[in-house]
């Protein structure tokens, strides 16, 4: 009884206890608290669920008593509660002086199906699938593991909501620039048609480098319809036209090729013309 009076003033008091987990029972765990039998429902274990609640036997925690009846002998505990009032306190703290545009360190905290999320200094960020890498992820897993640490870009912070969108690839120069600078506007490159739009049609210049060849740049005469003058799979010689760095997009043109090597052929034919030896098919004779 002594032990149960206690309980209820560090409960009045909103003072915290040190629960020793000792096992898994049907809705969350059983723990001991100065004696006394406490319970933890797994709802009030973490802020997120957890589907393997051993990992908590053994462990003692710190917890807030929120409910108890004497009579029953019944005392419920939460951890959850005060990792709620730690995060509000780090929240506020991290949304003072956290701006978009920053790049700040963090750790990967939890990964799901549509992103990961990282902690950045107590609260958590989400970096969404699309922007962990510059090349397409399947899983998260792929290319992230929990506990890794890294720099992240704040892509939005979102201070009522209390939500921050976080990227990783844009900690990162993007491949496509160092592709680019490979090539040069007039070169005459070879490669693949891979897909064929109503304005045109994508050839790829090298795996994960495409560049759009226009409608108008595929034919030498009008045509309606891409597959009047390619289909994918075609292994077609182009000329760069553009490279535009800023929208990241390279323009090519099979029209163009055909027409600077058939100027070329022409050139080659007119120079060995001028260097063939001059013959007289008549010889005069004094």
């Amino acid at each position: 009884m002594a032990a149960w009076k206690e309980m209820e003033g560090v409960q009045e008091r909103g003072e915290t206890v040190q629960a020793k987990v000792q096992q898994v029972v049907k809705g969350g765990l059983v723990a001991s608290v100065n004696g006394l039998r406490g319970f933890i429902p797994a709802s009030q274990m973490e802020l997120h669920f957890v589907k393997d609640l051993s990992i908590y036997v053994g462990q003692t925690v710190e917890a807030l008593p929120i409910e108890i009846d004497v009579r029953k002998q019944r005392l419920v505990l939460s951890r959850r509660q005060l990792l709620e009032a730690e995060r509000e306190k780090r929240q506020e703290e991290v949304f003072a002086t956290l701006e978009a545009g920053q790049t700040v360190h963090g750790t990967v905290k939890r990964l799901v199906d549509y992103g990961a999320f990282i902690d950045i200094g107590g609260v958590d960020g989400l970096a969404h699938i699309s922007d962990l890498a510059w090349h397409r992820v399947n899983k998260p897993s792929d290319v992230l593991h929990v506990g890794q640490e890294l720099d992240v870009y704040v892509k939005n912070v979102d201070k009522e909501a209390k939500r921050i969108s976080l990227s990783v690839k844009d900690t990162m120069r993007d491949p496509w620039f160092d592709k680019a600078e490979k090539y040069a506007e007039g070169d005459h490159i070879e490669g693949k048609v891979i897909k064929l739009t109503d304005f045109g049609a994508f050839m790829e210049i090298e795996p994960g480098f495409d560049g759009l060849i226009p409608m108008g740049e595929l034919a030498d005469h009008r045509i309606e319809r891409a597959d009047e003058a390619v289909h994918v799979g075609d292994i077609v010689k182009v000329k760069v036209l553009r490279i535009d760095m800023k929208r990241k997009r390279i323009s090519l043109s099979i029209t163009k090729a055909k027409r600077d090597g058939d100027n070329a052929i022409y050139k080659r034919y007119m120079e060995e013309q001028d260097d063939a030896p001059t013959t007289i098919g008549d010889e005069v004779k004094g």
